[in-house]
């Protein structure tokens, strides 16, 4: 296995470092959830 290889390998998985981008995907994600949801009650 390369640099390269282990860099990748790194890159792909969840331990260590926080990846911002993943951070405000999930944050995204989660309020179009919670407002899908609370649209759909019937108030």
């Amino acid at each position: 296995m390369g640099i390269s290889d282990r860099n990748y390998d790194s890159r792909l998985s969840f331990g260590g470092k926080i990846n911002p981008l993943v951070v405000l995907l999930a944050i995204a994600m989660i309020i179009f959830v919670v407002l899908t949801f609370l649209k759909e009650l019937p108030i």
